[in-house]
């Protein structure tokens, strides 16, 4: 028994469905902070084992009782007030999370307070180089988000509906699959190289312009024109590429 061929609605949402796999787990500010800190406990303080994500700070919320803030958010709110943050001895309170409780121990307050300065202006930065990493990771068939990214954006053209008034046979003369092929940065690329730019591929006819009908990513340079002069055949006047 045959299958029967998929819908252009359903191939599209299964197109966005693989990007959504693909993307689903970015690294978080949160886990970069607790990483950060667990690098420069490890660096200077190896020997006591210190866990980032356990050490907590507590300041006094009525007498007796505390309000726990992790060492991770701590870092975030340093970097959110662009502001040195400073831990006063016999007010604040260095503990451990065990389980549902907290224990004293851990840095003393001197330590915790110079690792706060020390990683929170860095942390943005940090951030930025963990999500180039995130994004290079090799996945399934030795590739890269890249390479998957690019290779269902260009599924999704493929399996575009003509806009109307256009058959098949000119759709394919204007997007020739022969020349519309991923454009892949290589592994060194980083947020320092050329910006990328997504682009809009409209078909007209006359002074009339059809719907859109595909979204193509490219860097700026040279792979940034092959994206407009993929889009129309030599000697043709059919299709439009801009920002949206």
């Amino acid at each position: 028994m045959n299958t029967p061929p998929m819908n252009t609605a359903s191939l599209r949402q299964s197109h966005i469905e693989q990007i959504r796999t693909t993307f689903h787990e970015p690294p978080s500010l949160q886990a970069v902070a607790e990483q950060s800190a667990q690098v420069y406990l490890d660096e200077r303080a190896s020997e006591r084992r210190f866990s980032a994500g356990l050490i907590h700070i507590g300041t006094p919320s009525q007498p007796g009782a505390y309000d726990y803030q992790s060492l991770p958010a701590l870092l975030l709110e340093r970097l959110a007030r662009a502001r040195p943050v400073y831990l006063v001895e016999d007010y604040h309170v260095v503990a451990r999370r065990v389980r549902e409780t907290y224990e004293p121990g851990g840095p003393t307050l001197a330590e915790v307070e110079q690792l706060v300065n020390a990683c929170g202006p860095k942390l943005l930065a940090a951030y930025a180089q963990r999500l180039q990493a995130w994004w290079r990771e090799p996945l399934a068939m030795n590739m890269t988000r890249w390479g998957y990214l690019s290779d269902d954006l260009l599924a999704m053209l493929y399996d575009a509906m003509p806009p109307p008034g256009l058959s098949r046979e000119a759709f394919a003369r204007r997007f020739p699959t022969h020349l519309l092929r991923p454009v892949r940065p290589d592994r060194q690329w980083s947020l320092a190289g050329d910006a990328l730019r997504i682009y809009s591929v409209s078909l007209r006819r006359g002074r009339r312009h059809h719907p859109t009908t595909a979204i193509a990513a490219a860097r700026t340079g040279r792979a940034d024109r092959r994206v407009k002069r993929a889009a129309v055949q030599p000697g043709e006047r059919g299709a439009t590429a801009g920002r949206p």
